[in-house]
């Protein structure tokens, strides 16, 4: 009866490791980002208010900027921008959850003298960018489900590391668009996230331009989850028990047939 109760045992111990394990989350971010014709070193026209493994997180950048050509001294570009993001993350050895919002807007307006710096200098393109997402790592099948709602210059991404894209949508334009995913995953590294962004106009001719864009996401949500322990490792566990319990009382039944 050693025996049984020790494979048994084994056998135990086999199937409740994998149960064990599940998920493992290597980073996750909330961007808020905007710029007009920044320098690389970014020491103007430039604002970051950016979360690195943050929860709840929140991102806002408010930019008012002008400027002039290269090496002129007369203004001749305006820019207002703001960029807001905001999530929440919950990890547990078994599951994921993360919800989020994200959007921004900006504007250029330009003189008749305008010539776009870009021409001229190494710089940043003006634009916006705010956004969440997250990496990930699973060790065994799980179940997930993705949604967001885009509006204006928005996109949402689901990847794997070694099988490429589950989802990547973009969407330009005033007309929203929901995106709603679910299924199975298998073991391996993923990306997941969304974002309202835009790179912003490069190539400007000379002279007057008027230069609006904006979007949202404003309803992200991405759930995962791997399998709960399985009712099969208790009924394992009750043979095992009953192995252990019956011995002492099989010694003292010979004991006492010995004295008789």
């Amino acid at each position: 009866m050693r025996a049984c109760g020790i494979l048994l045992f084994m056998i135990l111990i086999s199937v409740a490791l994998p149960a064990g394990a599940g998920i493992s989350v290597t980073s996750y971010d909330t961007q808020a980002q905007a710029n007009a014709y920044a320098p690389l070193d970014q020491s103007a026209y430039y604002s970051d208010d950016s979360k690195h493994n943050v929860s709840p997180a929140v991102g806002d950048v408010v930019g008012d900027w002008s400027g002039t050509n290269v090496g002129g001294s007369d203004i001749t570009w305006h820019m207002t921008a703001v960029a807001h993001a905001s999530s929440t993350t919950t990890i547990a050895p078994d599951s994921l959850t993360i919800t989020g919002a994200s959007s921004f807007s900006y504007e250029i307006a330009t003189t008749a003298g305008f010539s776009e710096p870009l021409q001229h200098a190494t710089l940043y393109t003006p634009g916006c960018n705010s956004g969440v997402g997250a990496y990930f790592t699973i060790d065994q099948p799980a179940t997930y489900f993705i949604s967001a709602t885009l509006n204006g210059n928005s996109g949402i991404l689901f990847a794997s590391f070694t099988d490429g894209y589950i989802l990547n949508q973009t969407h330009i334009g005033s007309i929203p668009k929901v995106i709603s995913m679910s299924g199975i995953l298998g073991p391996g590294q993923y990306q997941v996230g969304t974002g309202a962004n835009n790179g912003g106009p490069s190539g400007l001719s000379d002279g007057v331009h008027q230069i609006t864009r904006n979007g949202s996401v404003p309803d992200f949500v991405f759930t995962l989850q791997t399998p709960e322990p399985s009712s099969g490792i208790l009924a394992l566990a009750c043979p095992v028990i009953l192995c252990f319990r019956t011995k002492p009382n099989r010694r003292v039944s010979r004991r006492q047939s010995d004295s008789g």
